[in-house]
């Protein structure tokens, strides 16, 4: 809120567009007074030098397997899970707990194990899962993925990679408003040291959890209707460079897997949609989501965006940690990627999302961008209260010729083909419930019973 804040202090008393990375990277009054200077004088493209994410794709050399052995695992019985703390992290953990008789050895961010999985525990709570077997089977690891070893001390981690059997890396900073430089920590850095650890001692399998932001707003410059499971991703770079910084460090630290695997490290990738909450219990992750985010702050705004066949791959919660571990526990998945996403036939859009919103009572306008986006800077001149402030840099800032902001790049999204999905789960009755009328009715319930949201007659 306070970047937000400060955006938009500096355009109403300067004249001036700076762009939201400029706050990060530039830390005190004179540089940043240095950067309006630059800007007034030269324009705010003067600023907007893309970043080039193919040399950030560096894997240390010490990580490479290529002619050792990978153990030939029959059943898991030792499970590295990183993420635990996070809302698709909990129910990896609840599968896990459910698929197999492993031990789960959680990395979490704390002063000692008994903290830890206190912390992991509460976690569950929180969505309603519950295991008989949590305490027998769930040992807390307390580190940080920001740091070498993932904190963790060097002994340790030695011995933990000569009893781990797989590991699960789904954990990621979030954050739809720094820059890729202050995120690379945790998200590219952690997943170099998770690697590390999938090839000290015996070689072990990493199944990493990425995006399918990998691919950025490939439809609007190529006009391609369909991605595969199988492209090569560094041939979006260039578009993944005007995106957000999170998906900057998706895309450069899913490409530390895949020369992972060139070295002969096992490695699967999970590419997800947006998470939704449970699709029996409807229990969501409200706090920081960008979907219920945006869809409280329309509510809030009393209008939405009309983006055009802007697709938002809504995924239940459930059904990608179902699929996932599924998937996973199957030799024959390794050195694929999976898209852990809907039917395209089944996918919903933003309009039908919000058409839907309308429909159970809410009484919002649907406006052009560029009018509901000075709607929502107007609102934030007097008053900070709408949920989408902290993101209103991301929906104004245009990064592509001076004219086009993120949200618009992502109009006529392309469909993600899951055939690798598919016919990894053709044995097991795990498939995706449709986002239909019945399982919207259901997160909307949780959304309003939880606070989340007012009820209708409450707007």
């Amino acid at each position: 809120m306070l970047a937000s804040q400060l955006i938009f202090f500096v355009r109403e008393t300067f004249q001036v567009d700076l762009p939201l990375k400029s706050l990060f990277e530039k830390s005190t009054i004179e540089a940043l007074a240095q950067v309006i200077e630059t800007v007034r004088r030269d324009g705010a493209s003067a600023l907007t030098s893309a970043i080039d994410l193919k040399s950030e794709v560096v894997l240390d050399p010490a990580i490479d397997a290529q002619g050792r052995t990978v153990a030939q695992i029959n059943e898991l019985r030792h499970v590295f899970l990183t993420g635990a703390t996070g809302f698709l992290g909990a129910f990896l953990l609840d599968e896990l707990l459910h698929q197999t008789q492993a031990k789960i050895y959680c990395l979490v961010r704390s002063p000692n194990e008994h903290e830890g999985l206190k912390k992991i525990q509460q976690n569950l709570e929180k969505y309603s899962l519950h295991h008989p077997n949590f305490s027998s089977h769930v040992i807390a690891i307390p580190g940080d993925l920001e740091q070498p070893y993932l904190g963790i001390p060097s002994e340790q981690f030695e011995k933990l990679a000569l009893q781990i059997d797989a590991i699960y890396h789904s954990a990621a900073q979030v954050n739809f408003a720094k820059p890729y430089s202050v995120i690379k920590e945790s998200n590219v850095l952690g997943t170099q040291e998770v690697l590390r650890l999938a090839c000290l001692g015996k070689i072990k399998p990493m199944h990493y959890i990425s995006t399918i932001a990998v691919f950025g707003a490939i439809s609007h410059f190529t006009g391609q209707k369909v991605v595969y499971e199988d492209d090569n991703i560094e041939l979006c770079k260039d578009y993944v460079a005007l995106d957000l910084g999170y998906a900057q460090t998706k895309w450069v630290a899913e490409n530390l897997v895949w020369v992972a695997k060139s070295r002969g490290i096992p490695v699967s990738v999970f590419r997800t949609g947006f998470l939704m909450g449970h699709s029996k219990t409807g229990i969501a992750h409200t706090k920081d989501s960008f979907v219920p985010r945006v869809i409280k702050g329309c509510i809030q705004l009393g209008s939405y965006p009309e983006l055009i066949d802007q697709k938002e791959e809504l995924i239940p919660v459930d059904y990608a940690s179902r699929a996932i571990v599924h998937l996973s526990k199957k030799q024959q998945s390794l050195g694929k990627a999976f898209h852990i996403v809907p039917p395209p036939d089944q996918n919903i859009g933003l309009i039908e999302l919000f058409e839907f919103i309308c429909s159970n009572g809410y009484q919002l306008k649907k406006l052009p961008y560029t009018q509901w986006k000075d709607e929502l800077i107007a609102n934030f001149r007097h008053s900070q209260e709408n949920v989408l402030h902290p993101l209103l840099p991301m929906m104004s800032e245009k990064v592509y010729q001076n004219s086009l902001t993120i949200m618009e790049l992502y109009q006529n999204t392309v469909d993600y083909d899951y055939q690798n999905t598919l016919n990894g789960l053709a044995d097991s009755a795990i498939v995706c419930p449709p986002m239909d009328v019945k399982l919207l009715e259901k997160y909307f319930s949780y959304f309003v019973s939880s606070g989340f949201l007012n009820s209708p007659s409450l707007k």
